[in-house]
């Protein structure tokens, strides 16, 4: 998928001269990396909503109170089960519970 990414930056000759990272700022694109967490956030945002099918207590639990989480409440401890990542992708358990509060937030 990112070398599709690549070679389409590269179709428009004004950029062929820039680097892959250059081009995609110019036509405010997102890496792939940047795209699976942003997916992998939504996810988390869903599962704390109730949105999906995959009940967040199944993956995560809160942090006890004393543990300190950078000026927010939702510091996630992820549960450490084979079973458990099958049913998710394991992206999702390195992604940061700081991008899911700052979503919860806005939405709030």
């Amino acid at each position: 998928m990112e070398k599709v990414q690549h070679r389409f930056t590269r179709l428009f000759l004004e950029l062929r001269s820039l680097n892959y990272i250059d081009r995609l700022k110019k036509l405010k694109l997102w890496t792939l990396e940047e795209r699976r967490n942003r997916a992998d956030l939504i996810e988390l945002y869903k599962m704390s909503r109730g949105i999906t099918s995959v009940p967040l207590q199944k993956l995560f639990t809160l942090a006890p109170q004393h543990v300190p989480t950078r000026g927010h409440s939702w510091k996630l401890v992820k549960c450490h089960s084979i079973a458990l990542m099958q049913d998710v992708s394991s992206s999702l358990f390195e992604s940061s519970t700081d991008g899911l509060e700052q979503l919860i937030t806005r939405s709030s």
